[in-house]
C-alpha cells in the first residue's frame, strides 16, 4: 500500500492492490461518465487496500486453522498466564476468518484516513493505474458484450466457513 521503491510507483499504486482496486472499478460504469462524478472513491481504495492486507495475512500463515485449532491456540496461551497474547490471538483468528466489520472496520478506517490527504495528481495516478487493469477485465467484457451471467469464482468460495449457508445472516 505504501510507496514501491522497485519501480517508483507511488503510495498506494502496488500492482497487487490496483489489480483489486480494478475490481472495485469494474462495479463502476466507466461509460457514463467520470468515475469520480461524485468525489474520488476514497472508500473503494480504502476497502481495497484492507482486503489486500487481509490477502497478504492470509498468504503469510499459510493456511486457515480450524475452529478447535484456533482455540486450543488461545487455550495454550491461557494456560501459559499470557493473557494478552490469548486477545492478540482472538483477535486476528477473527481478522483472517471473514473480511468483515469486526475483524476490518478499524484497518479500513485508518486507510481511509490517510487516503483523504492524497493529493488530485496522486489520485489521478491512482486512477490511471487502477483502469489500466479494468480495460482487460473479463467481467467488464461480459458487461459490455451484455452477458449478465457470472460464473461462480471457486477461488472466493475456498474460505467459507462450513457454517455458512447463502442467504443467512448467521
Amino acid at each position: 500500500m505504501y510507496h514501491d521503491d522497485t519501480d517508483g510507483k507511488g503510495v498506494f499504486r502496488s500492482e497487487v492492490l490496483m489489480r483489486t482496486f480494478a475490481a472495485y472499478l469494474t462495479q463502476c460504469d466507466p461509460t457514463a461518465g467520470s468515475l469520480v462524478d461524485f468525489g474520488v472513491p476514497i472508500g473503494g481504495l480504502a476497502m481495497c487496500a484492507a482486503a489486500v492486507e487481509r490477502g497478504f495475512l492470509l498468504y503469510q500463515t499459510g493456511e486457515i486453522q480450524s475452529n478447535k485449532e484456533q482455540k486450543a491456540e488461545i487455550q495454550a496461551a491461557l494456560d501459559k498466564g499470557n493473557t494478552q497474547l490469548a486477545k492478540d490471538l482472538k483477535a486476528f483468528h477473527i481478522r483472517l476468518k471473514t473480511f468483515s466489520e469486526p475483524g476490518w472496520s478499524k484497518a479500513t478506517q485508518e486507510y481511509s484516513k490517510v487516503i483523504d490527504k492524497l493529493s488530485e495528481r496522486v489520485w489521478g495516478g491512482i486512477i490511471r493505474a487502477g483502469m489500466k487493469h479494468v480495460k482487460n477485465s473479463k467481467t467488464l467484457k461480459k458487461r459490455a458484450e451484455g452477458d449478465d451471467e457470472e460464473e461462480e469464482d471457486n477461488q472466493a468460495m475456498m474460505i467459507v466457513d462450513s457454517g455458512y449457508s447463502s442467504g443467512s445472516d448467521s
